[in-house]
């Protein structure tokens, strides 16, 4: 596939799973006689493939159990579905354009009854990250609603940080656990993310890029109002 399907990452985390496939591909010098850019033709077939690409990787979504949980293949915002990347355990959708503005919402299921099903040599080595990337999304997200708790009984700090508009936005999964908007300080600013541990199981991540980088310097408000359309159409309700 063309396209690479990059995963959401929350930076005030260490890296969760590292299966990174390195490709160094060597360009010709340009002699004068070359062409500096790609022929429109050329173009043409790579957007072309790299759409097929994309088709096929959604349609291989489709018996995924994660997906009953996640928002329909429409326009959400004034984003466009582009297309959905699923591993055994996880489902990743990802709405906007190649180059522009996206979301990408990942949900994955750490306790999967399917790791079982994995060549024998990898299953322990998959468990153990998948331990990793819950408990480590559970210490985070504890860690803002702590941190919010404790800048609202501390007006001195809650001005350091630049007012209330930059506290961690808390809200509630239907499950009961807290789903935190993480946001920097006002003169720190940090990659701003949702993400969520339900039910000790399921790990959910939402992030906002724009020509490939993350999203940093929301206030709590403003990532609130860009997260929420996407979380309100999820059916968490559906995860058991």
């Amino acid at each position: 596939m063309r396209k690479a399907f990059a995963s959401p990452s929350l930076r005030r985390l260490p890296p969760l799973l590292a299966l990174t496939l390195l490709a160094a591909c060597g360009k010709p010098a340009n002699d004068g006689t070359a062409p500096t850019h790609m022929p429109v033709d050329s173009q043409v077939s790579a957007d072309a493939a790299d759409a097929r690409d994309l088709a096929e990787s959604t349609a291989k979504c489709a018996g995924n159990p994660l997906l009953k949980a996640m928002p329909p293949k429409a326009t959400i915002g004034d984003l466009p579905f582009w297309y959905w990347d699923c591993e055994f355990n996880s489902v990743r959708a990802v709405y906007g354009k190649d180059g522009g503005k996206q979301v990408d919402i990942t949900l994955t299921d750490t306790r999967s009854p399917d790791f079982d099903k994995q060549p024998a040599m990898i299953v322990d080595m998959l468990k153990r990250t998948a331990d990793t990337t819950r408990s480590m999304t559970q210490f985070a997200v504890q860690g803002d609603v702590a941190t919010r708790k404790a800048m609202e009984q501390q007006p001195v700090m809650l001005q350091v940080i630049g007012g209330p508009d930059y506290l961690p936005v808390i809200e509630t999964a239907p499950s009961g656990e807290p789903i935190v908007i993480h946001v920097g300080a006002k003169g720190d600013p940090s990659e701003d993310s949702m993400s969520a541990v339900l039910k000790d199981r399921y790990v959910l991540v939402v992030q906002s890029r724009d020509k490939g980088v993350s999203a940093s310097g929301m206030t709590g408000p403003q990532a609130q109002a860009l997260y929420d359309p996407y979380l309100k159409q999820m059916h968490l309700d559906q995860l058991r």
